[in-house]
Order: C-alpha cells, then structure tokens, then sequence
C-alpha cells in the first residue's frame, strides 16, 4: 500500500515502518478483534490504507504539522490507526488512558498544548472541553469512522505526501505521561527514531517476526503496552489480537494463542493460579505451591497451556517486581518473565536500549 510509490517516508520513522510493511506483508493479518461474537482479521495492507485515510483526514480537518492530537480511547483496530495516522500526517500523537478522569484527561490537554482530540464514544469525549488551543474534539464512530469510508480527497492525499518528504527521524512522534504522578503531569517526548529504535532492538533481542501472534491485554496507551502492543509488533510483523477484557481473558487466551504476552504482576498470578487449579484439584496438591510437587521432572506441557495457551514463548511485565511464588512458578514451568522492559518514567523509557532477561 504506498499510492504507487508517492508515499516514501523516511525508514526510520513510525510511518516509514508501518508502509514498508503493509507493502511487504500485504493480506497476512495485522489486527485480530472481536466484533459481532467472532473473530475476525484486518489485513496489513487494510490497516496500511486506514492509517492513510486518517491522516488525509485529519488534514482537512486543519492539523498542521508538529501539532499534538489526543486519542482518548479503549483498545481497538481504529485506535491503532489513529496513532499512526496523526504520526504519518506529520502530527504527534499524545494518548490518554482510557480510564483517566475528567480533570487528568484536561490536565494532559493543556499540558501538552494539544490542538484536537480523537475520542472513542460521548462518554469519553465528554472528559475533554474545548480551550483556546484545543479547538476540536472528534469521535471514532463520527469523523474518524467517515474518514474510513470515504474517497481520499487529492489535496490532502498530496499534502500528506509533501509532510511526509519533509518529516524527520528526528521529530517528534509522541509525547507520553506516565501514570501515577501526582501535580502537573510530567511528559516524556520520543522522537520517531527512539520509537523505532526501542522496537527494533526488542524485535532483535528476541526473536521476533511476522510468526508471532501478541496477545494486547492492558492498554495502548500504557507506556510499555504502547511499546510491546503496537510499536514491537509493526516493527516485528507480528500479529496483534487484541483483548476484550478480563472478564474473558482466559477465553482471549485460549483463542489467540499467543506467543508473546505482555502483562502486569497480577494477570501473572492469574495465570499461575488458573494453571495450577487445572491440573491438580487443591485436595490434591497443596497450594500455592505446585511447583514443589514438580520436583525436578520436566514441567507438564499442560501448565504452560493454560498460562498462554500452548505457544507462548515468554512473557514480558514491568519494573516492579514479581512476588516470589509467581516468579518461582513460571520458572519451574520454563517459561521466561523478563522484567524491566519497556518501562518508563520521567526519564524516558528505561530497560529498552538492551532488554533486560530474566536472571538465571
């Protein structure tokens, strides 16, 4: 998908990335999601298109270049066509959380200077209020969804193409608040080529490719989500399933059989626990420590099926660290948790440059 050959922005940016591979992986799925109770794929060469629309779109929509455009929305394939799409507009793209109240929404507004925001629904939008420099706020199933179902308009398709000759690895293409902060949100500003580099690095360090399937369970706009859910899986190939909830996680996993898995201390132990009770009853084996009655025989393959189910190769969570029954299951199992990867804070993302393995 490159409008044939016009668009030829520079490899080492997030759009550069993104169009050599909808060219290159073309019809191989790109997004799995869940709409209307089935499964279902969009192509990369689909996404690859949908990127491009928004962008078209988002410059009638009066976006210059350098702007920063909120996206304010749960996980889903628009959201991931949105970021991409400010960025190949030549926009930088800011997310919010999905859960981010009223007032931290509106403080990542004005801290940020945002010029407009994408918002997934009127519940959300409704977080956000116009001020002199956010001027517009936009709904997924409202102008983005339009954008998606119209012509591109040839202006802005050359637009795009002129932004696109100009952009630089080195501008900027996000600007990311951690959570958890407290007073005025601190912000943390990466340029095309750290996002592509952070990737690159991951998709190197591991192993990855266009074989793998990633199993997106927290949010896209989470720090290392973002990285892990999005950037690693474009750079990779890779296909993204994306979660509908913990309320079916177990049902998602079994589905996509991932095997990559990015998570938090407590799906974790959510995994360990399901494992566990699945193939030894507790009037059995006493718990938590099923590990034990292991011994030095190999893990059963059926543990690892019902943590990841069946393909999962390793598993990647935060800084902070795994309580030690956890941490201990999983390697009596073999199943590697690397820490620390994709993390990030005032400073930046930490732990990225070289991906720190879990100890031996």
């Amino acid at each position: 998908m490159n409008r044939g050959g016009q668009l030829a922005p520079d490899p080492l940016t997030t759009a550069g990335v993104l169009l050599a591979q909808a060219s290159r992986l073309a019809t191989r799925p790109a997004v799995v999601i869940h709409r209307d109770g089935r499964w279902g794929s969009v192509s990369w060469s689909e996404v690859g298109e949908h990127v491009l629309r928004i962008a078209c779109g988002l410059v009638e929509a009066g976006v210059q270049a350098g702007d920063r455009v909120l996206l304010l929305s749960e996980n889903r394939v628009e959201w991931l066509a949105c970021d991409l799409g400010i960025q190949l507009a030549g926009g930088v793209t800011v997310p919010i959380h999905p859960s981010a109240n009223p007032e931290t929404a509106q403080a990542i507004a004005g801290s940020s200077a945002a010029f407009l925001a994408i918002a997934s629904g009127e519940e959300r939008a409704a977080r956000l209020h116009l001020t002199d420099a956010l001027g517009r706020i936009l709904r997924m199933d409202g102008e983005v969804a339009r954008w998606l179902g119209a012509e591109i308009e040839e202006r802005s398709l050359r637009e795009v193409i002129r932004r696109q000759s100009r952009l630089g690895r080195n501008d900027t293409a996000t600007i990311v608040f951690p959570r958890g902060g407290v007073g005025r949100p601190v912000e943390v500003v990466l340029t095309h080529l750290a996002c592509v580099e952070m990737a690159s690095r991951c998709v190197e360090a591991f192993g990855l490719g266009p074989s793998d399937r990633m199993l997106s369970i927290r949010s896209f706009a989470d720090a290392a989500e973002r990285l892990w859910g999005v950037l690693v899986p474009i750079t990779a190939g890779a296909t993204v399933w994306i979660a509908r909830g913990a309320h079916v996680l177990d049902a998602d996993v079994d589905a996509a059989r991932p095997t990559v898995m990015s998570c938090g201390p407590l799906v974790l132990d959510r995994f360990r626990r399901r494992a566990e009770e699945a193939v030894a009853p507790p009037s059995r084996v006493r718990r938590p420590r099923l590990w034990h009655w292991l011994g030095d025989r190999p893990a059963p393959s059926s543990l690892r099926r019902h943590v990841g189910g069946g393909r999962l190769r390793f598993l990647v969570t935060g800084e902070a660290p795994l309580p030690s029954e956890t941490a201990e299951f999983f390697r009596a199992i073999g199943l590697p948790v690397h820490q620390g990867v994709g993390a990030v804070d005032e400073h930046g993302f930490r732990g990225v440059a070289w991906p720190k393995r879990e100890s031996s």
